[in-house]
Protein backbone atom coordinates (compact mmCIF):
# COMPACT_ATOMS: atom_id res chain seq x y z
CA UNK A 1 0.00 0.00 0.00
CA UNK A 2 1.29 3.90 -0.74
CA UNK A 3 -0.19 7.30 -0.27
CA UNK A 4 0.61 9.80 -2.69
CA UNK A 5 -1.88 12.54 -1.45
CA UNK A 6 -3.98 13.87 1.28
CA UNK A 7 -7.34 12.44 0.29
CA UNK A 8 -8.41 8.92 -0.36
CA UNK A 9 -8.66 7.26 -4.01
CA UNK A 10 -8.26 4.10 -4.83
CA UNK A 11 -5.48 4.45 -7.12
CA UNK A 12 -3.71 4.68 -3.41
CA UNK A 13 -4.51 1.07 -2.95
CA UNK A 14 -1.59 -0.22 -4.42
CA UNK A 15 -1.32 -3.82 -4.59
CA UNK A 16 1.99 -5.57 -5.72
CA UNK A 17 1.37 -8.03 -8.55
CA UNK A 18 -1.32 -5.65 -10.19
CA UNK A 19 1.06 -4.50 -12.92
CA UNK A 20 1.77 -8.18 -14.04
CA UNK A 21 -1.57 -9.37 -14.33
CA UNK A 22 -2.16 -10.12 -10.75
CA UNK A 23 -6.43 -10.59 -9.72
CA UNK A 24 -8.00 -10.42 -6.80
CA UNK A 25 -10.52 -12.66 -6.54
CA UNK A 26 -11.47 -12.62 -2.73
CA UNK A 27 -13.79 -9.44 -1.70
CA UNK A 28 -13.08 -9.94 2.05
CA UNK A 29 -9.28 -8.96 1.18
CA UNK A 30 -10.09 -6.36 -1.16
CA UNK A 31 -12.49 -4.56 1.84
CA UNK A 32 -9.83 -5.39 4.07
CA UNK A 33 -7.43 -3.13 2.42
CA UNK A 34 -9.80 -0.20 1.84
CA UNK A 35 -10.74 -0.16 5.74
CA UNK A 36 -6.92 -0.25 6.25
CA UNK A 37 -6.60 2.70 3.44
CA UNK A 38 -9.65 4.26 5.70
CA UNK A 39 -7.77 3.84 9.08
CA UNK A 40 -4.75 5.14 7.88
CA UNK A 41 -6.29 8.56 6.80
CA UNK A 42 -8.24 9.46 9.34
CA UNK A 43 -4.98 8.73 11.62
CA UNK A 44 -3.03 10.83 9.35
CA UNK A 45 -5.70 14.20 9.86
CA UNK A 46 -5.27 13.41 13.76
CA UNK A 47 -1.23 13.96 12.55
CA UNK A 48 -1.97 16.87 10.93
CA UNK A 49 -4.26 18.89 13.24
CA UNK A 50 -2.34 17.64 16.33
CA UNK A 51 0.93 19.71 14.68
CA UNK A 52 -1.08 22.37 13.30
CA UNK A 53 -0.28 21.78 9.74
CA UNK A 54 -3.23 23.06 8.57
CA UNK A 55 -4.02 25.95 10.38
CA UNK A 56 -2.80 28.15 7.10
CA UNK A 57 -4.73 26.26 4.82
CA UNK A 58 -8.58 27.11 5.79
CA UNK A 59 -9.84 30.41 4.26
CA UNK A 60 -8.21 29.60 0.26
CA UNK A 61 -7.22 26.54 -1.01
CA UNK A 62 -7.16 24.40 -3.69
CA UNK A 63 -9.28 21.33 -3.79
CA UNK A 64 -7.61 19.52 -6.36
CA UNK A 65 -8.05 18.84 -10.25
CA UNK A 66 -7.46 23.05 -10.75
CA UNK A 67 -10.42 24.50 -8.41
CA UNK A 68 -10.42 26.97 -5.60
CA UNK A 69 -12.35 26.17 -2.54
CA UNK A 70 -13.09 28.84 -0.30
CA UNK A 71 -13.67 28.68 3.48
CA UNK A 72 -14.15 31.65 5.06
CA UNK A 73 -16.90 30.57 6.99
CA UNK A 74 -14.73 28.42 8.93
CA UNK A 75 -12.78 28.97 11.94
CA UNK A 76 -9.07 29.17 11.60
CA UNK A 77 -7.76 28.00 14.33
CA UNK A 78 -7.89 25.08 15.82
CA UNK A 79 -8.69 23.55 12.28
CA UNK A 80 -10.16 20.17 12.87
CA UNK A 81 -11.70 18.17 9.68
CA UNK A 82 -14.91 19.52 9.93
CA UNK A 83 -13.50 22.83 9.19
CA UNK A 84 -11.40 22.21 6.15
CA UNK A 85 -12.69 20.98 2.80
CA UNK A 86 -11.99 17.58 1.40
CA UNK A 87 -11.56 15.72 -2.21
CA UNK A 88 -12.76 12.73 -2.93
CA UNK A 89 -12.98 10.69 -6.14
CA UNK A 90 -13.64 7.35 -7.04
CA UNK A 91 -12.16 6.98 -10.63
CA UNK A 92 -10.68 3.86 -10.51
CA UNK A 93 -13.70 2.36 -9.75
CA UNK A 94 -15.93 3.41 -12.49
CA UNK A 95 -15.80 -0.03 -14.28
CA UNK A 96 -17.94 -1.82 -11.42
CA UNK A 97 -21.04 -2.21 -10.95
CA UNK A 98 -23.19 0.07 -8.64
CA UNK A 99 -24.02 -2.93 -6.47
CA UNK A 100 -20.28 -3.56 -6.25
CA UNK A 101 -19.65 -0.22 -5.79
CA UNK A 102 -22.19 -0.14 -2.56
CA UNK A 103 -20.67 -3.15 -0.98
CA UNK A 104 -16.89 -2.65 -1.55
CA UNK A 105 -16.04 0.96 -1.70
CA UNK A 106 -19.33 3.04 -0.55
CA UNK A 107 -18.95 1.84 3.70
CA UNK A 108 -15.19 3.37 4.10
CA UNK A 109 -15.74 6.41 1.87
CA UNK A 110 -18.95 7.43 3.65
CA UNK A 111 -16.86 7.20 6.82
CA UNK A 112 -14.08 9.90 5.47
CA UNK A 113 -16.50 11.65 3.21
CA UNK A 114 -18.72 12.96 6.28
CA UNK A 115 -15.93 14.16 8.26
CA UNK A 116 -15.07 16.90 6.14
CA UNK A 117 -16.64 20.16 6.79
CA UNK A 118 -17.43 20.35 2.40
CA UNK A 119 -16.74 17.97 0.21
CA UNK A 120 -15.84 18.24 -3.46
CA UNK A 121 -16.34 14.93 -5.32
CA UNK A 122 -15.32 13.32 -8.73
CA UNK A 123 -12.31 13.05 -11.48
CA UNK A 124 -13.08 12.14 -14.74
CA UNK A 125 -15.60 9.34 -13.82
CA UNK A 126 -19.41 9.52 -14.26
CA UNK A 127 -21.34 10.26 -11.38
CA UNK A 128 -24.51 8.99 -12.36
CA UNK A 129 -24.25 5.10 -11.97
CA UNK A 130 -23.31 6.07 -7.90
CA UNK A 131 -25.16 9.15 -7.63
CA UNK A 132 -27.90 7.64 -5.07
CA UNK A 133 -24.48 6.99 -2.97
CA UNK A 134 -23.05 9.93 -3.51
CA UNK A 135 -25.71 12.38 -3.04
CA UNK A 136 -26.06 10.82 0.73
CA UNK A 137 -23.22 12.93 1.70
CA UNK A 138 -24.61 16.39 3.67
CA UNK A 139 -21.61 18.18 3.35
CA UNK A 140 -21.24 17.83 -0.76
CA UNK A 141 -20.46 21.11 -2.40
CA UNK A 142 -18.87 20.53 -5.31
CA UNK A 143 -19.54 17.66 -8.13
CA UNK A 144 -17.23 16.95 -11.21
CA UNK A 145 -19.04 16.62 -14.41
CA UNK A 146 -16.72 15.22 -16.62
CA UNK A 147 -17.19 15.03 -20.38
CA UNK A 148 -17.51 11.19 -20.50
CA UNK A 149 -20.59 12.22 -17.50
CA UNK A 150 -24.23 11.85 -18.67
CA UNK A 151 -24.28 15.57 -18.20
CA UNK A 152 -28.39 16.05 -18.67
CA UNK A 153 -28.99 13.81 -16.15
CA UNK A 154 -26.73 15.57 -13.59
CA UNK A 155 -28.20 18.84 -14.43
CA UNK A 156 -31.49 17.02 -13.22
CA UNK A 157 -29.80 15.76 -10.37
CA UNK A 158 -28.37 19.44 -9.46
CA UNK A 159 -30.63 21.72 -10.27
CA UNK A 160 -32.05 23.99 -7.10
CA UNK A 161 -29.46 22.13 -4.57
CA UNK A 162 -26.29 23.72 -3.04
CA UNK A 163 -24.33 21.11 -4.53
CA UNK A 164 -21.87 23.29 -7.76
CA UNK A 165 -22.09 21.23 -10.99
CA UNK A 166 -18.08 21.65 -11.53
CA UNK A 167 -17.58 21.10 -15.08
CA UNK A 168 -14.31 19.53 -16.24
CA UNK A 169 -13.48 20.96 -19.70
CA UNK A 170 -11.91 18.96 -22.12
CA UNK A 171 -7.82 19.65 -21.95
CA UNK A 172 -7.06 18.98 -25.53
CA UNK A 173 -8.60 22.40 -26.32
CA UNK A 174 -6.25 24.18 -24.64
CA UNK A 175 -3.45 22.03 -24.21
CA UNK A 176 -3.02 19.84 -26.83
CA UNK A 177 -4.11 22.34 -29.98
CA UNK A 178 -1.32 24.86 -30.90
CA UNK A 179 -4.71 27.19 -32.04
CA UNK A 180 -7.82 27.58 -30.29
CA UNK A 181 -10.52 25.95 -32.47
CA UNK A 182 -12.81 28.42 -31.22
CA UNK A 183 -16.34 26.61 -32.48
CA UNK A 184 -15.31 23.43 -31.17
CA UNK A 185 -14.50 24.89 -27.63
CA UNK A 186 -17.91 27.31 -28.08
CA UNK A 187 -19.92 24.02 -28.68
CA UNK A 188 -18.20 22.46 -26.09
CA UNK A 189 -18.86 24.71 -23.38
CA UNK A 190 -22.70 25.32 -25.05
CA UNK A 191 -23.64 21.67 -23.54
CA UNK A 192 -22.81 22.35 -19.56
CA UNK A 193 -24.10 25.17 -20.04
CA UNK A 194 -27.86 23.88 -21.80
CA UNK A 195 -27.48 21.00 -18.98
CA UNK A 196 -26.73 23.10 -16.19
CA UNK A 197 -29.75 25.37 -16.04
CA UNK A 198 -30.86 26.63 -12.64
CA UNK A 199 -27.77 24.84 -11.26
CA UNK A 200 -24.92 26.40 -9.87
CA UNK A 201 -22.02 26.19 -12.15
CA UNK A 202 -17.89 26.29 -12.10
CA UNK A 203 -16.04 25.61 -15.33
CA UNK A 204 -12.47 24.23 -14.09
CA UNK A 205 -9.51 22.94 -17.03
CA UNK A 206 -7.05 20.75 -15.83
CA UNK A 207 -4.47 18.57 -17.19
CA UNK A 208 -3.35 21.09 -19.72
CA UNK A 209 0.11 20.57 -19.26
CA UNK A 210 1.29 23.66 -21.91
CA UNK A 211 -0.28 26.24 -23.53
CA UNK A 212 2.65 26.05 -26.70
CA UNK A 213 3.41 30.09 -24.76
CA UNK A 214 0.17 31.18 -26.25
CA UNK A 215 -1.35 32.92 -23.75
CA UNK A 216 -3.59 34.66 -26.15
CA UNK A 217 -5.66 31.18 -26.35
CA UNK A 218 -5.94 30.97 -22.82
CA UNK A 219 -7.60 34.65 -23.37
CA UNK A 220 -9.63 33.78 -26.20
CA UNK A 221 -10.98 30.81 -24.28
CA UNK A 222 -12.23 32.78 -21.05
CA UNK A 223 -13.90 35.18 -23.81
CA UNK A 224 -15.71 32.68 -25.35
CA UNK A 225 -17.19 31.40 -22.15
CA UNK A 226 -17.92 34.57 -20.58
CA UNK A 227 -20.29 35.24 -24.48
CA UNK A 228 -21.14 32.15 -24.21
CA UNK A 229 -23.03 32.43 -20.52
CA UNK A 230 -24.28 35.62 -21.24
CA UNK A 231 -26.19 33.93 -24.80
CA UNK A 232 -27.13 30.84 -22.84
CA UNK A 233 -27.04 30.80 -19.00
CA UNK A 234 -29.95 30.92 -16.71
CA UNK A 235 -28.89 30.52 -13.30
Amino acid sequence: MRNRSDVPGLAELFLEGFERGFRVADGDNVRAGIDRLRDFFAVRRLYHRFNRLADHFVSHLRSRHGQLAAGNGFARRPVRPPQVWGFMDSQEAAGVSPGMFEEIVWPAYECLGRTFGLLSYGCCEPLGPVWDFISQFPNLRKASVSPWANEEKMGEYLRGTRTIYQRTSGPNFLGVDETLDEDAWREHIGHPLRCAQGCKLEFTSRDVYTIHNNLGKVARAVEIIRASIGRLWQA
